[in-house]
C-alpha cells in the first residue's frame, strides 16, 4: 500500500499552524506543572484531584474535540513492571506524560508523514496499571 493510499483509507489530515500552537501551549503548561512532585495529585482511589491537572486534561479534550483529533483511553503497566512473586504495588507511580513518534516513509516522490501520539495520565490504577488519554496526530 502506498502512502497516498494509506492517507486516503485512514483520512490523514495534517495539523494547521493554529492547531500546533494551541497544542504546544497546553503541552507547555503540562510540562511546567510536572516539573515538581505532586504527592496529593490523586485521591485514595487513584483519581486526579489536583485542579491544575484537571484543567489541563479538560483543555486537551476540548482541543481534540474542536479539531477532530482522535483521542482514546489507554491502560498500561507502569515502568518498570513489578517482578514476579512480589505483591503488586498499590497506586503505583506512573509517568504523567508520554509521547511516541513514528515516521511513515513515502514511495517515489511522496515524502511520507509522521504520526505523533501524546498521552497524559488520567488515572493511577491499582495493581500496577496507569490510565492515559492519548491523542494521535499526523504531522
Amino acid at each position: 500500500m502506498t502512502t497516498t493510499e494509506f492517507r486516503t483509507k485512514v483520512k490523514v489530515t495534517r495539523r494547521s499552524e493554529a492547531q500546533k500552537r494551541e497544542f504546544a501551549a497546553i503541552e507547555r503548561r503540562a510540562r511546567a506543572f510536572m516539573v515538581r512532585e505532586h504527592p496529593d495529585m490523586f485521591d485514595a482511589d487513584g483519581n486526579v484531584v489536583d485542579a491544575t491537572w484537571l484543567r489541563i486534561l479538560a483543555d486537551l479534550d476540548a482541543w481534540a474535540a474542536r479539531h477532530k483529533v482522535r483521542m482514546k483511553e489507554t491502560e498500561r503497566d507502569r515502568d518498570p513492571p513489578v517482578p514476579e512473586g512480589i505483591a503488586p504495588i498499590i497506586l503505583a507511580r506512573c509517568p504523567s506524560q508520554t509521547m511516541t513518534t513514528e515516521h511513515i516513509r513515502g514511495t517515489g516522490g511522496d515524502p511520507g508523514f509522521t504520526i505523533e501520539t501524546s498521552c497524559y495520565l488520567k488515572r493511577r490504577g491499582l495493581f500496577n496499571r496507569c490510565v492515559y488519554n492519548c491523542y494521535t496526530q499526523y504531522l
